[in-house]
Parts: C-alpha cells; sequence; structure tokens
C-alpha cells in the first residue's frame, strides 16, 4: 500500500501548530507511523529553537494580567477563571398532565424543566490592591436580580497557601466576610486575607445559602502578586484549586507558572500532566519535543542540589510520565533508599512486592503487612496493592481485610468494596463499628464541606446520598448476617434518603424474610416504576392490596421516582460548534448529531478492551427505554486500532463512533476521566452526568415524557 506523505508546507504548519483540529489529528496520526515525516517536524522544530535563542525584545511575564488590572484604575475586577457560559434558552414552565400507560397515572406539580441556565451575571470588584495575605480587600458585588429581596450576602471563599500541595485540593471552605446593601444592587464589605494565603476564590449567597452567585461555577480569584504580576507561588496554587474544578485553567496556570520560573519542576510536572490529559495522545509527539530536554535540565540541576522527598518524587514521576529510563533508574533507586517511607518509596516498594509475588506466589503477603506497619497504615497505595494481591491468589479473608483498610485511608464510600464487606463474616463486626462511626461523624453535614458552587438545598442532597450509602450498607451487613428484622429499619432510612433501586431490593428482601407487611406494598411499587428493573409482574394481587390502593401507591412511586430525577441533573450548555471525525477521518460537528432528539453520549477509552461490553448494554437501554426516538453516540478519545474498529463493526456500533483526538468534545462536556455517560436532551443541553446504567432508564424516561410536551 502507497502511503501519501503530507506536504512539507503541511508539516511547517503542524510544527508551528497552525493547523486546525481535524488536519492536525490526521497528520499526527501519519506521524505516528511514518519516520521521514517526524524527522522532518522534528528539523523544523529544531530550527525554530535555535531561532528562538536569538535576542528578541519580549513583554512582561503576564502583560494581559497587568493590562487588564491597570484598565481598572483602581478598582479591578477579580478576573474570572473562564469566559462565561453562552446560556441556553430558557425553557417555558411546563405542567405534567400525567403519565399513562404501563408506568399508572401520576400528577405532578408544576415543573421546570430543563432548570434554565441563566443569562444573568453579578461582577465582583476589589477597591483596594491586596498583593499579599494579611493584607484586606474591600469588596463591592453587583447583584443578579436573585438578590432582589434581601439586605446582605454572605462572601465564602476557598483559601490556599503557598505551601499547600496537590492532595490538599479539598480545602475548607469559609464564610469570609459579609456584604450589606449600597444602592439598589450594589452590596459592599470587607475581607481581611490570611496570613501566608497566596490565592482565593470568592462566591457569593444569601444568608440561607438557597441562592447563589459562583459566577457560572468559576467563581471569582484573587492571586498574590509581585510587580503587578501574580507569583509563581499564587500561580501553582490556582491550578491545583482548578484541578478538580476544570483542567483547561490548570494547565494555563501551571503553564504561566512554568514560564515565571523555568527552573520550577513542580510546575513543569503538573504542566506535563496536565497537557496529556487536556489535549490527548494526538500531541504527545509536540510535547515530547518540549518536556523531555526539560527534563534533562531539571534533573541535571536537582542532582547537583539537595533534593527533598516531594521534590525527588516529582522529578521521579515527570520522567515517568515520558519514559526516560536513565532518569527513572536513578530516581526511584534514590527515593527507595532515601526516602523508602515517602509516597513515591512506598508505592514503588509495594509494586517491587506485587511484582515478586507472581514469580513467588503467597511470598508477598508478609511484605504487604510488614510495610502496612512501617506506614503506620497511613499509605493508600499499600492498601490497593494487597487488595490486589488478595484478590488475585482468591484469598478471600486478606481480600477483605485489605478492602477495610482502603477504606479507612481513602475516606471514601467505594460501593464495591462496601458491598464486599458487607458479604465477608471474617470483618462484619468491625465494618459495622466503622460504618456507626462514620454515620456520626457526618450527622448534620458541614458547611466547610459544600463547595463555592453548590447551594445548601443542594449539598443536603449530596449528604443524603453519603447517608444513604451508610446506612444501606449497615443494613446490608446486618441482612447478610441473618438478620433481617434488624437490618429493616437501616433499609428503609437508606430509603427514604433518595431513590435506588438496589436498597429497594435490598429492603423487601429483608421484609421477606423477617415476614414483615409493614412498608411491602410501598417498596414493591417503586421497584414496579423503575424502568431499570423488570418488576413489571408485580400487581396489586403480588403486593396483596386491592387495584385502587395499588393505583395509588403506583402513583406516589412515580411521583417520587420523577422528582428524584430532576434532583439528579446538572444543566449544561454545550459551544456552538464542537469539532470531532467519523473513523474515515471526516470532520463532523458534533451539535449535527445531538439535534432534535435524546442522545447518550458515551466517552470511550481504546485501549480498555473489556469496555466495548458497556457499550453494547447502552444501546440495549437506549433501545428499551427511551420513550420517543433516542441514539447512542460512542466518542472515542483516541484513533481507534484496526482490531477493535473491526470489532465495533461485528457487532453492529461502528455507524455509532466519533474520534475526539484533539479533546473538543471531552472539554465541552467536561469530562477529565477515562469514560463516562452523560445524557443529552433534544435542544441539546446536557441534562445528566456520569450516568451509571441503574440511572439512565428512569433518565430517559422522565426526559421522553417531559420532552413530549414541549411545544
Amino acid at each position: 500500500m502507497t502511503i501519501l506523505h503530507p506536504s512539507n508546507r503541511r508539516l511547517q504548519e503542524f510544527a508551528d501548530g497552525e493547523l486546525g483540529a481535524a488536519d492536525r489529528a490526521r497528520t499526527s496520526r501519519h506521524l505516528q507511523r511514518c519516520v521521514r515525516c517526524r524527522q522532518t517536524v522534528t528539523g523544523v522544530r529544531t530550527l525554530g529553537r535555535d531561532a528562538r535563542k536569538l535576542e528578541w525584545p519580549s513583554p512582561p511575564a503576564h502583560l494581559r494580567m497587568r493590562v487588564l488590572n491597570r484598565a481598572s484604575d483602581s478598582a479591578p475586577t477579580i478576573l474570572p477563571v473562564a469566559d462565561p457560559m453562552v446560556a441556553a434558552p430558557a425553557w417555558r414552565r411546563l405542567a405534567w398532565l400525567g403519565v399513562a400507560g404501563l408506568l399508572g397515572t401520576v400528577g405532578v406539580g408544576s415543573i421546570l424543566w430543563p432548570r434554565s441556565l441563566s443569562s444573568e451575571a453579578g461582577d465582583v470588584r476589589i477597591v483596594t490592591r491586596a498583593t499579599a495575605g494579611g493584607q484586606e480587600l474591600e469588596v463591592t458585588y453587583l447583584a443578579t436580580s436573585d438578590f432582589a429581596q434581601v439586605d446582605q450576602v454572605t462572601l465564602r471563599a476557598v483559601f490556599r497557601r503557598d505551601h499547600d500541595l496537590p492532595q490538599d485540593s479539598d480545602r475548607p471552605i469559609l464564610n469570609a466576610a459579609t456584604l450589606h446593601r449600597d444602592g439598589r444592587r450594589v452590596f459592599r464589605g470587607a475581607v481581611r486575607l490570611p496570613s501566608e494565603v497566596v490565592y482565593a476564590r470568592f462566591a457569593l449567597e444569601d444568608e440561607t445559602g438557597t441562592r447563589l452567585d459562583s459566577h457560572g461555577r468559576r467563581g471569582w480569584e484573587w492571586l498574590a502578586t509581585e510587580g503587578g504580576d501574580p507569583t509563581a507561588d499564587a500561580l501553582m496554587q490556582q491550578a491545583y484549586d482548578a484541578s478538580g474544578r476544570d483542567l483547561r485553567v490548570a494547565l494555563a496556570a501551571a503553564t504561566a507558572a512554568s514560564e515565571l520560573e523555568p527552573t520550577l519542576l513542580d510546575a513543569w510536572a503538573l504542566r506535563s500532566h496536565l497537557e496529556k490529559r487536556v489535549l490527548g495522545p494526538a500531541f504527545r509527539d509536540s510535547l515530547g519535543t518540549v518536556h523531555v530536554p526539560r527534563i534533562e535540565l531539571l534533573d541535571s540541576t536537582l542532582r547537583s542540589g539537595a533534593p527533598t522527598a516531594l521534590t525527588a518524587s516529582n522529578m521521579y514521576y515527570y520522567a515517568v510520565e515520558w519514559d526516560v529510563p536513565a532518569i527513572v533508574a536513578y530516581w526511584r533507586d534514590r527515593i527507595v533508599r532515601e526516602w523508602p517511607t515517602s509516597r513515591a518509596g512506598v508505592q514503588t516498594r509495594a509494586i517491587d512486592i506485587f511484582a515478586r509475588d507472581v514469580n513467588a506466589p503467597n511470598s508477598g503477603e508478609a511484605e504487604l503487612e510488614a510495610l502496612w506497619s512501617a506506614t503506620k497504615g497511613g499509605q493508600i497505595d499499600v492498601a490497593q496493592v494487597g487488595y490486589a494481591l488478595a484478590t488475585r491468589r482468591g484469598d478471600a479473608l486478606a481480600e477483605a481485610r485489605w478492602a477495610y483498610r482502603w477504606l479507612q485511608v481513602d475516606g471514601g464510600l467505594d460501593p464495591t468494596l462496601l458491598r464486599q464487606l458487607s458479604n465477608s463474616s471474617t470483618t462484619r463486626d468491625t465494618i459495622l463499628t466503622w460504618l456507626h462511626e462514620q454515620v456520626q461523624l457526618r450527622r448534620g453535614g458541614s458547611e466547610t464541606r459544600r463547595p463555592l458552587y453548590r447551594t445548601a438545598p443542594a449539598q443536603e442532597r449530596v449528604d443524603a446520598r453519603v447517608r444513604q450509602q451508610l446506612l444501606g450498607s449497615i443494613g446490608r451487613v446486618l441482612l447478610a448476617a441473618g438478620e433481617p428484622a434488624a437490618a429493616i429499619p437501616y433499609l428503609d432510612s437508606a430509603v427514604a434518603q433518595g431513590w435506588s433501586a438496589e436498597f429497594f431490593k435490598d429492603a423487601l428482601d429483608a421484609r421477606l424474610r423477617a415476614n414483615v407487611e409493614d412498608g411491602l406494598v410501598e417498596i414493591v411499587a417503586r421497584l414496579y416504576v423503575d424502568p431499570a428493573l423488570d418488576y413489571r409482574a408485580a400487581d396489586s394481587a403480588a403486593a396483596g392490596v386491592d387495584e385502587a390502593t395499588w393505583d395509588a401507591e403506583v402513583g406516589r412511586a412515580m411521583e417520587r421516582m420523577v422528582a428524584a430525577t430532576l434532583d439528579d441533573a446538572q444543566p449544561l450548555a454545550l459551544p456552538e460548534h464542537v469539532s470531532l471525525e467519523d473513523i474515515h477521518g471526516q470532520s463532523v460537528d458534533l451539535r449535527s448529531l445531538l439535534r432534535d432528539q435524546l442522545t447518550v453520549v458515551w466517552f470511550w477509552w481504546p485501549q480498555c478492551r473489556t469496555c466495548l461490553s458497556e457499550a453494547l448494554r447502552l444501546q440495549e437501554i437506549v433501545r428499551d427505554h427511551a420513550g420517543q426516538p433516542a441514539r447512542l453516540i460512542i466518542v472515542s478519545t483516541d484513533v481507534p486500532p484496526a482490531s477493535q474498529l473491526e470489532h465495533l463493526s461485528e457487532i453492529g456500533l461502528e455507524r455509532l463512533v466519533a474520534v475526539d483526538v484533539v479533546r473538543q468534545a471531552a472539554t465541552a462536556f467536561e469530562m477529565w476521566s477515562t469514560t463516562g455517560t452523560f445524557v443529552v436532551d433534544p435542544h441539546g443541553v446536557v441534562q445528566f452526568r456520569y450516568s451509571t446504567a441503574e440511572d439512565l432508564p428512569r433518565q430517559l424516561l422522565v426526559l421522553s415524557k417531559i420532552g413530549s410536551l414541549v411545544s
């Protein structure tokens, strides 16, 4: 087969970053298999680097920030962290007229659907120019109409100091100040920044936390400055803060920090990590020409100095990311010798133990136990490797022990681990004690954990989900222990926290085993209306009640399901144009694929060989549960290899695939993980994010019924 090479002009435009998204992706794919063209691109870039070494007059760092600050004289606006979201048209208020047929008839009050994405924006301005922590900010807020009836608003803030680490992303949210009305839409007040703070982000709300202006979830920012420009420390803390919220903002901040201080290892390592996630595999060749030489330079500098455990670890991970073997080996050996209990040291030792266990089965358990003791049980990497090792050996006792340790260190509530522990007799008493402790710790919620963009009622729904997991898990432990009567109150409490088909089934199982009829009909009705479940055979006779009572119970269950589904919605307006490619390299506009019908968008990482079974499951759900025409779109985050395309063709999904090598779609959907499922309404607004197979059928059902009433 003859390979058609890009022209020299095309290769130069690729090297200079001047190609459009589609052309760049096609050229990048060609470069992956063509040595000659890669050499041409490398030559162009080398020439460019040599040219850039010549002395050119350059503007000071962060000229844009300085110009914007000075343009507003003595009252610069705190810069928003991203451009304003394009607002979707507000939908008219709808009345739910009824859901008839198989699901029964239900009346729901007046519902606004989808929640309108308001285009009205407030503004925050700083009157006194504070350059560092410990100083006072005088704040003026030009309010939205949401605050027309209140006399004061609360300024909420997250503060970060110069030495806060990336893993300190869960900073407490504080009520920093109260602003009082000073005019029709103007509120004023002052806030003193804590000492050592270099970065702050703000939002405003009323006293009850029910009305909120978070600037479209982005907030308003303040960064410490020096000579009128943000400091590198401030930019790094901005990048850490944005990493869990908007990777584009995080990348811009990390890039600015690396340019401001070219020898700042942390900035380069974070920049590299974010560039790979935001830009995707198509840019790896280009990025490598920047990062590999930088790794070599930073490595040389660091070896001649006195690195800390943290800087050594960052150097090691940075080199690993770009596969620089000699540098990886040097820092790996040094970390294990000099900082064996550091995060990188423990992680490396745990992985070594796992690898040795492959060649000498059953040798790793004792070593991991010793490592766990040496780190005083504070390293999640040891728990994860221990769990994987026990799973590989099929050792249920060790698996439960490491699963419990994983939960303890992580502090999360992984449903898979909780279910496994619930069914383990060896850890039953321990996990029950831990679950009860967690219930007490989380009782009443915490305002310091509520993100700036979340209202108090929305936080209560999140807290309810957490309580549901804890209470339901206690019920499951008791059910597995043969105590169904004791399990019922906990499972009922879990059911009361929100819609969960899994806990409904557990609550029904407990009642049947304990021979308890109270609440039985209500649980059966909820299982009956949930389209994800196969409880269609249930009727009034099976529930043990007359037909009128059964119909009323089904109606109430339907109301609860609809309300719970609406509460889960997180509307997100998409950009006007999102460019993708089909599998043949032809440009496709995503909005054209989303128009006029319900769409499930599934992001797929082609390197995941087992993920296509999930695509088949999603296709089945879309076909069976959408009450109106709907489609599935598979967005591949890289060009699928030929073997995967062949498999897609065999299972009939090839025509559904679009390719997102430059991450335009992933960015638009705010999708930064490996895979994710999103539900888009007929107007092209994302309504549900990261949907599960359990939730997707009812989300499609509710959207299809409400969408069918739009005129």
